[in-house]
């Protein structure tokens, strides 16, 4: 096919995926319930983290707070029950404008004190729902790779074999918060293989991102369209899916929607 006109395809069908999700609508309610059993949610009390790196504010707002509750409720109940307590998951702080050595950052993750700190209004602006849900995805699944790996950063063999020959990960996350120019975390297709920039910067990054996007109700659609073009995403997906699966003990992810799509070879 044409590349022109398969990627105007490609770029249709991401918008007309997109248009066809439904929005998740949240309870505002200041009396949100924690549902999360054996995890401690901590609001606005400050919590030290490891590196005393962390700062937050107060999350003063009732209807947002109980929105966030709301939202981070029903995605960590995707997950088996014990999977939280595997990833050494003790408690989750919430606050406002959460930053880490001064750089806003819509969650972080402590796995020395068993900790995850999300930011109730997302960060640089963004509390778009979608946004929120792709980065407590995102934040957990470092976790789970600390407590399968005793390291955040691991570069799993395996996965980086499944990359096109001679390609090179980046430095790290930290990349894109200090390049305030590139859009990192747009689902673009920028490279096979990858979903976003952001996935270039590193192999845990890589991952945390196809976690992001295969849990989000909202996201999982690009993922799916992108897989039909991209045989490399395609053994990711189903990569991924084995790791967490593995860990958590049983099967709760269903790549039968990704293994419909054929896997074609893109010419990215």
């Amino acid at each position: 096919m044409n590349k022109t006109r398969s990627g105007k395809k490609i770029l249709i069908t991401l918008l007309l995926l997109v248009s066809a999700v439904p929005v998740l609508e949240s309870s505002n309610s200041a009396k949100a319930t924690w549902k999360i059993s054996g995890v401690e949610l901590v609001i606005s009390d400050k919590v030290t983290d490891y590196w005393n790196g962390v700062t937050y504010g107060p999350a003063d707002n009732d209807d947002e707070t109980g929105r966030y509750i709301n939202i981070l409720n029903r995605e960590l109940l995707l997950y088996p029950e014990g999977y939280l307590k595997k990833a050494n998951v003790k408690r989750i702080i919430t606050g406002r404008d959460l930053a880490f050595s001064g750089q806003f950052r819509a969650a972080v993750p402590d796995p020395y004190n068993g900790s995850l700190y999300l930011s109730v209004n997302g960060a640089y602006g963004c509390a778009a729902e979608y946004y929120l849900v792709h980065c407590i995805h995102h934040e957990l699944h470092h976790l789970v790779e600390f407590a399968i790996w005793k390291n955040m950063r691991y570069d799993w063999p395996e996965w980086i074999r499944l990359n096109t020959r001679g390609f090179t990960y980046g430095t790290g996350g930290e990349t894109a918060y200090t390049d305030f120019y590139t859009d990192y975390y747009s689902a673009t297709h920028p490279h096979r293989g990858f979903l976003n920039l952001y996935s270039m910067t590193g192999d845990e990054e890589d991952r945390a991102e196809i976690i992001a996007y295969m849990m989000s109700t909202i996201e999982r659609p690009i993922l799916i369209a992108y897989c039909r073009e991209d045989s490399i995403l395609l053994k990711k997906v189903k990569l991924a899916a084995r790791l967490v699966n593995e860990f958590a003990g049983k099967k709760f992810i269903d790549i039968t929607p990704f293994l419909s799509a054929p896997g074609k070879t893109s010419n990215k």
